[in-house]
């Protein structure tokens, strides 16, 4: 695994590195990764400059079932600690996909453990 740092075109001097991942039933074949740039700790829709770093796809049949809590679900990672924030004050989140044969369970919780099951 190797990571990297990117210029964020448009980011505010105040813009303090705060990311996210947006879920949504409405699309529930893709989810949108952010930057929080307002540090509200949600993705803003329209918002100039843009937050969307990036609108990535789930596999071919794998979609998006239930959101807990519900649609549309924020969960950002602000450093340098990090915070995990879950629609601002939320403990933990599920996220349920599922194929034609197969349904999993993904929960984040507050401290940004993720697990499935």
């Amino acid at each position: 695994m190797t990571m990297s740092a990117k210029e964020l075109p448009g980011a505010p001097p105040s813009f303090k590195g705060s990311y996210g991942i947006n879920f949504q039933i409405i699309n529930s074949t893709s989810y949108i990764l952010f930057a929080d740039l307002n540090d509200n700790k949600a993705f803003d829709s329209g918002s100039s400059p843009s937050e969307v770093i990036e609108n990535l796809s789930l596999e071919k049949r794998v979609k998006i079932t239930n959101l807990s809590p519900p649609s549309p679900l924020n969960i950002t990672f602000s450093p340098p600690d990090p915070t995990t924030n879950i629609n601002i004050s939320a403990t933990s989140a599920i996220i349920t996909i599922a194929n034609d044969s197969q349904t999993k369970t993904i929960t984040i919780n507050k401290a940004g453990l993720i697990y499935v099951k």
